[in-house]
């Protein structure tokens, strides 16, 4: 069965391998959980567009993206 997002990722392949975002960090940072559709959407796409339609943003450097 596709969900949604192994739809989007068969219609528009990410750009490379996922960025493995720490989201405990990311998340107790803003004292709030972030939904688990969106970190998971976040770590398979780089920040940009979606045909300049659906914008996706990301955690700063250094604030618990990336391995670090």
């Amino acid at each position: 069965m596709r969900t949604d997002l192994t739809t989007l990722t068969w219609r528009c392949p990410p750009p490379g391998p996922a960025m493995g975002i720490r989201w405990d960090t990311i998340d107790a940072g803003l004292a709030m959980l972030l939904s688990q559709d969106y970190k998971e959407l976040a770590d398979l796409y780089r920040p940009g567009a979606f045909n300049d339609y659906i914008r996706l943003y990301y955690p700063p450097e250094g604030s618990g993206s990336g391995t670090q």
